[in-house]
C-alpha cells in the first residue's frame, strides 16, 4: 500500500510515525526496546515480548524482534517455536490482555501486534500485555470479559472505538 502513496502522503505518514515512535523511545529507556525509525516503506523495526502460561503454571515471556509488517499468525509460529511448543499453531493465538480488568481481546492473524505498542499510554503499559494462549471455543452459555482494541491518543479522547490499523500506512493521528 505504501508504494501507491504520493510523495506528499508518504511524507506525512512518515511524520506522523516519527512522532508516534519518538514519545514510544522517550517512555523505553533501553535501547533494545526502543523503535527504529521507519523506512521509504514506512516499515519500522521493535520488539515484542510475548507471554505465555504453561500447563504447570508457570509464566514465562520471551521477546521476538519484529517488524510492521509481521502479523499475529508469524508471531504465533515464532513464539511456539521459542517455547518448543510442539502442537499445531492454528491452535494457538495472541490475546491482548488487561491484568488489571481481567479482560482480553482476540488478536485476529492478520493485525500488527507491534503497533498496539505504539498507543499505550504509561499508565496501560503496566496493566496491557499479549499472551500466546490455546484458542478455546465458548459455549453459548459461557462469557469472556473482552476490551476494544487499543485506540489512538486521539480517539481515546473522544472515547470512541477504533479497530488498530493492520498496517503502518493507515496510521491515523
Amino acid at each position: 500500500m505504501a508504494s501507491l502513496l504520493t510523495i506528499r502522503e508518504r511524507k506525512a505518514r512518515w511524520k506522523e510515525l516519527e512522532k508516534l515512535i519518538t514519545t514510544y523511545n522517550k517512555r523505553h529507556k533501553l535501547d533494545s526496546f526502543q523503535f527504529s525509525l521507519p523506512n521509504k516503506e514506512l516499515v519500522f523495526k521493535g520488539i515484542v515480548k510475548i507471554f505465555y502460561v504453561r500447563p504447570d503454571c508457570c509464566v514465562q515471556s520471551k521477546c521476538l524482534r519484529v517488524d510492521s509488517q509481521t502479523s499475529s499468525a508469524e508471531i504465533v509460529a515464532k513464539t511456539m517455536e521459542k517455547f518448543n511448543i510442539n502442537e499445531d499453531p492454528t491452535n494457538y493465538a495472541i490475546y491482548h490482555v488487561n491484568t488489571a480488568s481481567k479482560c482480553e481481546r482476540l488478536v485476529g492473524d492478520s493485525e500488527i501486534p507491534l503497533t498496539f505498542l505504539l498507543f499505550y499510554n504509561e499508565k496501560d503499559q503496566e496493566d496491557l500485555r499479549l499472551e500466546l494462549k490455546q484458542q478455546t471455543v465458548l459455549s453459548t452459555t459461557e462469557k469472556r470479559k473482552t476490551m476494544a482494541p487499543p485506540a489512538t491518543p486521539q480517539k481515546r479522547k473522544k472515547n470512541k472505538e477504533i479497530i488498530v490499523p493492520k498496517d503502518p500506512g493507515r496510521i491515523v493521528v
